[in-house]
Formats: structure tokens, C-alpha cells, sequence
């Protein structure tokens, strides 16, 4: 049975600097506190994602290829700082 999502819009400030903004399907009803507090996860799944701000790759290369947008990412949970709904 497929259970009905709601999508969320965010941007996500990492402990590291880097800026992540992307969407989020939460289940319907749920509140993103919850979703974000559940304990038995331990990532994020963003999708539609820009990342920003890289400063620890000190690669021109690389970081111009992380900041290309990105169908899908993982974010661990203890890698955030912040979340703002957008």
C-alpha cells in the first residue's frame, strides 16, 4: 500500500558550512519535527538538490562538480546544523 507524502521544501546548514537545499517527502500528516526526529533513521533522502558553499574541497574541479544539481542525496543526520523550511 503506498502511503501519501507531502513535499517539503528546505535548506539544510551543515556543521562543515556547506549550504543544502532540496525537497523532502514527508508522510502525509506528519510534522517535519518528527520526521527529523525519528531515531530509527539516520538519513535525510533530498531530492531536486543545489548544494552550496563546499569549503572543504579544495579541488576547483571537484567543487564545481558538487555543485552541480543533483536528482537525489543523502544528508546524515548528525551532519546538520540547521533546517529552514523554504
Amino acid at each position: 500500500m503506498k502511503v501519501p507524502k507531502q513535499e517539503w521544501s528546505i535548506r539544510i546548514f551543515c556543521i562543515d558550512g556547506s549550504i543544502i537545499k532540496g525537497n523532502v517527502y514527508v508522510d502525509e500528516g506528519l510534522r517535519i519535527s518528527d520526521f527529523l526526529n525519528n531515531r530509527d533513521e539516520n538519513f535525510i533522502v533530498l531530492l531536486n538538490v543545489e548544494v552550496q558553499n563546499i569549503p572543504e574541497v579544495h579541488s576547483f574541479k571537484l567543487a564545481t562538480e558538487m555543485s552541480k544539481p543533483k536528482k537525489a542525496i543523502f544528508v546524515n543526520k548528525s551532519n546538520i546544523k540547521c533546517i529552514e523550511e523554504l
